[in-house]
């Protein structure tokens, strides 16, 4: 699916509208949106035109029951953040439990497997699935306002926010995941035009958010990226602007433990994350 017919899908789900903020947009999308607000708006109303829509929401009718259906969606894109966020955990959206619950519970399901080694292994296969229970209502709330996912993180809570010299900063409970385990912790997120990055400290990230928008400008990155070019974190910083611990729960995700790996490699394991289409756009094959 390409940039535009993200786009009209979410505009069809109601995720976006009119008063809908560029940066919003960004993140819903997962990555910078090369059109302009004049033609995502233009685009709204021609899809609007469509659905027969004259009040700046989706026309109900006797089968169609609006509510229902814009809940439903977002239930959807909920559990489509997880799944794309921890890819990793094989059919983890199907685990992803959202109810009504104001308490959060995170366990794991084991599931014994005697089948699995041969009979004179004396021991069976033990199969463990990670688990969570979540509050839908909260994450309804962080996905209307379009800050359920700051470039793949999952926020669970916004601490607090403010601005400091153009900088918004956000303190947020997110999803993590260490070891195959689905953790919740604190991240200071900054933001700026569109760019996020994210760290322990309000201090680190307020650092690391001018320094990637530096290195953005500076276009400190190779003129051509072949098949058996090694990928090391610093070079993938400086050809995405990519932040320390958003690649390090990549690595993690996706048991990548040496220093280097080739660009061949990498590239079809980076569909859906942070950066993509700029180092995409830089492979020769």
């Amino acid at each position: 699916m390409n940039e535009e017919q993200k786009l009209k899908k979410l505009i069809a789900e109601g995720m976006i509208r009119e008063k809908t903020k560029k940066s919003e947009i960004n993140s819903l999308l997962g990555y910078n949106c090369r059109f302009t607000l004049a033609e995502i708006k233009k685009t709204i109303a021609e899809i609007r035109d469509k659905q027969g829509d004259r009040r700046n929401n989706i026309v109900p009718n006797e089968d169609n029951n609006y509510a229902e259906r814009i809940s439903a969606a977002r239930q959807r894109r909920i559990e489509r953040a997880f799944e794309s966020a921890f890819p990793v955990l094989n059919g983890y959206s199907k685990k992803i439990q959202v109810n009504d619950s104001p308490v959060i519970s995170n366990h794991v399901e084991k599931e014994t497997d005697w089948s699995y080694y041969s009979k004179s292994y004396q021991f069976p296969k033990v199969w463990k699935t990670p688990v969570v229970s979540v509050p839908i209502d909260r994450l309804i709330r962080l996905e209307r306002t379009g800050k359920l996912v700051f470039d793949n993180i999952i926020n669970l809570k916004i601490l607090s926010e403010k601005t400091v010299d153009g900088v918004t900063v956000y303190n947020t409970e997110s999803f993590s995941m260490k070891k195959r385990e689905l953790l919740i912790q604190k991240y200071w997120i900054a933001e700026k035009n569109g760019v996020y990055y994210h760290a322990q400290t309000e201090k680190k990230a307020i650092a690391g958010i001018y320094r990637k928008i530096k290195n953005q400008n500076k276009n400190i990155v190779p003129d051509v990226i072949r098949p058996d070019t090694d990928i090391t974190v610093s070079t993938y910083k400086k050809i995405t602007g990519a932040c320390s611990d958003g690649i390090r729960a990549f690595k993690t995700k996706n048991g990548i433990t040496k220093k280097s790996i080739p660009a061949k490699k990498l590239l079809p394991l980076l569909q859906d994350e942070y950066g993509y289409e700029k180092f995409k756009s830089l492979c020769a094959f």
